[in-house]
């Protein structure tokens, strides 16, 4: 079987082929004093959430504002030029115009404040866009770059989170582990019927063995992978009841030679196995 069967046979199991989600995501970006141009700040902040939000937007809204200096009629205009900035910048980053749905000036109608300070004059001062998404999670991009199916390796059938791995003789991931686990808490929460198990694994060692974690101090290296997991999964919002987390030690590699030090963080992992869906 290839790999894109595979990968459509254990995302079935999870139910992410056959339930759609919706989701929407806010950004709120800030200009100076009667400008309606994008601040450089601001501007970095678009690009770092585009990926996550423009690209799988099904529909885009843009909102304009002012603070209270002047009057309506200026401030409804300049609503607007702040709007068509936003709407010009996301343009250029690929966005079809189809895409804009929604478009609003309010002018300075409705403050977020009393505008009392400069401060929040500023934060008055703002566009908001909210980035609508109704799509099949299986389509989903993160998903066919981040899960691998287990079962020609073991026959279990599990889940790899291929982007999340672990610091050597250490349970707490690497930096670029935690992206791929905000999305697993983000399909979490579109599908509230799962239930996981949190399988933790080691590498450069027997089998039968596990390792020893430099910050517990105990043998059981792989036990408190799949438990920090479990907590951060809790932290952001995952109800305990729905997971339950093992240590599997130095089972199952991945790579039963770890010939280099890719394949050595490869087999430091973590892995689902679904219990419920």
């Amino acid at each position: 079987m290839g790999f894109k069967k595979v990968l459509t046979a254990s995302l079935c199991v999870l139910g992410f082929a056959r339930v759609q989600a919706q989701s929407t995501d806010t950004i709120t970006v800030h200009f100076d004093l009667n400008q309606s141009v994008l601040r450089p700040e601001d501007k970095v902040t678009l690009d770092h959430r585009f990926d996550r939000s423009g690209r799988r937007s099904t529909s885009i809204e843009l909102a304009g504002y002012c603070d209270s200096v002047g009057e309506n009629r200026y401030n409804d205009s300049l609503a607007w030029q702040r709007v068509a900035e936003v709407k010009k910048y996301l343009q250029s980053k690929g966005i079809a115009d189809t895409l804009f749905k929604v478009l609003h000036s309010y002018g300075k109608h409705r403050p977020l404040n009393d505008n009392g300070t400069d401060e929040k004059r500023n934060l008055n001062r703002r566009v908001e866009i909210v980035f609508n998404s109704f799509i099949p999670p299986a389509s989903i991009p993160y998903l066919e770059t981040a899960f691998r199916d287990t079962g020609h390796l073991s026959g279990r059938k599990n889940i790899v989170l291929k982007k999340v791995t672990f610091y050597g003789d250490r349970h707490f991931p690497l930096p670029t582990s935690y992206p791929e686990l905000l999305e697993l808490r983000n399909i979490l929460r579109e599908h509230p019927g799962i239930r996981i198990e949190i399988q933790g694994y080691v590498c450069c060692n027997a089998p039968d063995k596990d390792g020893y974690d430099q910050d517990t101090h105990t043998p059981d290296l792989s036990v408190q992978r799949a438990k920090y997991i479990y907590q951060y999964l809790i932290k952001l919002g995952i109800d305990s009841s729905r997971m339950t987390y093992r240590g599997f030690g130095a089972a199952y590699p991945i790579f039963p030679k770890e010939e280099n030090d890719e394949q050595r963080t490869n087999n430091r992992r973590v892995e689902l196995k679904v219990l419920k869906q």
